[in-house]
């Protein structure tokens, strides 16, 4: 078939037609890595980004907790000390708490 064309036509097809198949090959070597390499760095960096988050999260949530555990360790130690605790003092170290803490909503004790 090619015989009846001239030679720069039959070299024109044959060198993009190896040009072709080269540019598939590497096509198909270079788009599923670039992917893989995307995802890679994509789900890196959503791990990053949920580490970021999740560190400031805890650090609040810490306060909070640092917070519950010293009015609990101080009503247990009222308590223990006397006979029937003062609910107005009680109350009085629930709002200086409060006070100290003005993310906090509220604060309570049963």
């Amino acid at each position: 078939m090619l015989k009846r064309f001239n030679l720069r036509t039959r070299m024109l097809v044959s060198i993009c037609g190896v040009l072709l198949l080269t540019f598939a090959v590497i096509l198909s070597i270079v788009v599923p890595r670039s992917r893989d390499m995307a995802w890679d760095g994509a789900t890196e960096r959503a791990e990053q980004t949920a580490n970021h988050y999740a560190s400031h999260v805890r650090a609040e949530l810490e306060v909070a907790m640092n917070a519950a555990r010293t009015a609990a360790q101080a009503f247990e130690g009222i308590k223990n000390t006397a006979e029937e605790p003062d609910r107005e003092m009680l109350n009085g170290i629930l709002r200086r708490i409060l006070e100290r803490n003005p993310d906090f909503i509220g604060t309570w004790t049963c």
